[in-house]
């Protein structure tokens, strides 16, 4: 059996000026609607109310009640008829839940994908900074030696006597 939203909500004795049979709740698939499909008889449909908020609740149309109609009867339609909102709310809770689970879900996905981008890209920077340190090490050993190298020979060649006396 189709799930159509309408079916279910039209038994439940609910006021909704919406059409319900274009929505369905992401990512809920036919079988999770199966268990109240084989209920028999009440349970048709499943769909929550839009903006999970409470629907308002139709009046109660009944035929006059003959004047030897018992309390009993009155007691069965009210017992039934907040057995069938305490049923919608419940069905209404379970796919809220299940929709929060699956958007929690969603997001921790999301931020593992977003730390394992962050981790690579904070690896792929102290490999890059290592080797710039590296070269700027590598320079400075090289500006040091040619440095050194510098004031070696200028020793040398201030060490030979430039002129030679005489007397």
């Amino acid at each position: 059996m189709a799930f159509q939203p309408n079916d279910y909500l039209t038994g439940l004795n609910l006021d909704f000026d919406q059409d319900f049979t274009s929505m369905s709740p992401p990512g809920l698939q036919q079988q999770d609607f199966d268990l109240f499909g084989s209920a028999g008889g009440d349970f048709l449909s499943l769909e929550a109310a839009p903006n999970h908020e409470v629907a308002p609740v139709k009046p109660v149309v009944q035929s006059s009640p003959s004047p030897s109609a018992s309390s009993s009867l009155a007691n069965a339609v009210v017992s039934e008829d907040k057995r069938k909102r305490n049923t919608a709310a419940s069905a209404r809770f379970r796919i809220k839940k299940k929709m929060k689970e699956q958007e929690m879900e969603r997001r921790s996905k999301e931020l593992e994908e977003k730390v394992a981008a962050l981790e690579k890209k904070l690896k792929q920077l102290e490999m890059e900074n290592k080797c710039l340190k590296t070269m700027i090490t590598q320079r400075n050993d090289k500006k040091n030696d040619d440095l050194l190298d510098e004031i070696k020979r200028r020793s040398i060649l201030d060490s030979k006597p430039m002129f030679t006396y005489t007397s």
